[in-house]
């Protein structure tokens, strides 16, 4: 049996702890976006600015991968007709165009959420950001 000198034992699990409150920092302050299925009960940001910022964080995330793309699925809400869909697709769409990158964007309808409606945005197969609609609004930036 091997035994450690009494300072290199203190560093090591002096190490060990502070290995140990990082983890447990890093699982309790970094929440995952709610998956299909699951209840959104927080209150998200709807603001036109909060949409935008997301759409360009997403289209400046795409700028790391040449050969991806991004696809971006919208869920009208709850009580919503399937037109609001449509408008709110072509609203992206426009967006994708005057950012000049319509060209590595799959646009897609999606089933009806429990709550308000949203858009979700994957860059390789994950998803990376949420755009959350006021209910009934017909784009980012519009009014119901």
């Amino acid at each position: 049996m091997i035994l450690m000198e009494k300072g290199k034992r203190i560093k090591f699990t002096h190490r060990l702890i502070g290995l140990i409150f990082l983890l447990a920092f890093s699982f309790f302050f970094i929440s995952p976006l709610p998956t299909k299925g699951q209840k959104n009960t927080a209150k998200e940001d709807t603001s036109c600015e909060t949409g935008l910022l997301k759409f360009d964080e997403a289209l400046f995330g795409l700028q790391g991968f040449s050969e991806s793309f991004l696809i971006i699925i919208v869920h009208k809400g709850k009580g919503e007709r399937k037109a609001v869909i449509k408008s709110r697709l072509d609203g992206l769409k426009k967006l994708a165009k005057i950012r000049k990158v319509s060209d590595k964007l799959i646009f897609a309808e999606g089933d009806t959420s429990k709550t308000n409606g949203r858009a979700d945005i994957y860059l390789n197969g994950k998803i990376y950001r949420q755009i959350y609609y006021e209910r009934k609004a017909k784009g980012i930036c519009s009014e119901p």
